[in-house]
């Protein structure tokens, strides 16, 4: 198991992270476009088109010592492609790190993740606008698909098991949960990342379907927090919570809505989820 030392937090409004989740949403759309022959509905669950994480990581990576200074090279390299919204740099960064063996989890975390952090304090602070958002976004966007299927491939940590993560019914958010699936992949779990805005009884199906140990919820909007308690119902309901670990993320759950919904594990960052989660698979 792997442990996460750095926190990874976001400080962005939900008008800032819908900006960047709709650059995600547009290529998502492209992709779609490119390869299916017919528009599936909005909330249709197909369990092929669940993104299995350790399907994607089918290309072996070896973290190599390159050095102190040219991993801080690489990784100011990221961040100052982020925030001067340079999406060409920002894949560049990405394709040479892995060419050298960089440490790819430190270059997510302390240049493409703080770049974006930093772009989004600027915007909350009116020092940039929009247009911006979606750049730095787009950047942070093509740097992480370079990476992402290198993340947790040289793991020596011991399967976790599967574990499906989504952000819940009704709620559009993505950026802090597609994170927190990052690290959980380095924990050693396998990820079934379901997207945003999914319907319970769909994350219900997905833990059946893939024998899951474990499913990982997000909520940024207040209003939509409710569908996490009706999951912890819905899956009591099913007869498959015992034995399941349950965790609840997002920027308005505490610990105090995780106690009274029943869900095992709470997290304030995505650092932290990964850590809790896979202690307590181990535990």
């Amino acid at each position: 198991m792997r442990i996460l030392e750095a926190p990874v937090v976001s400080p962005l409004s939900s008008e800032a992270e819908a900006a960047i989740d709709a650059i995600i949403a547009k290529k998502l759309k492209e992709l779609e476009e490119e390869n299916a022959n017919k528009v599936e509905e909005a909330h249709e669950y197909k369990k092929n088109e669940q993104v299995s994480e350790a399907a994607v990581a089918s290309v072996k990576y070896e973290t190599k010592d390159i050095g102190e200074e040219a991993q801080a090279a690489f990784i100011k390299r990221a961040y100052d492609a982020v925030v001067s919204y340079n999406a060409k740099e920002a894949k560049a960064v990405a394709d040479e790190a892995v060419a050298a063996g960089a440490d790819l989890l430190s270059l997510i975390q302390k240049g493409y993740t703080e770049g974006i952090n930093a772009v989004g304090a600027k915007y909350e602070a009116k020092e940039v606008f929009l247009p911006q958002m979606m750049a730095s976004a787009k950047a942070m966007d093509v740097g992480m698909e370079v990476l992402s299927p290198y993340i947790g491939s040289s793991s020596d940590s011991e399967g976790l098991g599967k574990i499906v993560m989504c952000t819940i019914e009704g709620d559009i958010h993505s950026i802090g949960k597609d994170i927190a699936a990052i690290l959980m992949k380095v924990a050693g779990f396998e990820v079934i990342n379901l997207g945003k805005d999914v319907l319970v009884t769909d994350i219900v199906q997905a833990v059946i379907d893939n024998d899951a140990v474990a499913v990982g919820t997000s909520a940024l909007m207040t209003s939509k927090m409710i569908n996490q308690k009706t999951l912890e119902d819905a899956l009591r309901s099913a007869g498959i919570r015992e034995g399941l670990v349950t965790n609840v993320g997002g920027a308005p759950v505490t610990q105090g809505w995780a106690d009274e919904i029943g869900a095992d594990i709470y997290a304030e960052t995505a650092t932290e989820a990964a850590n809790k989660m896979a202690s307590a698979m181990v535990d």
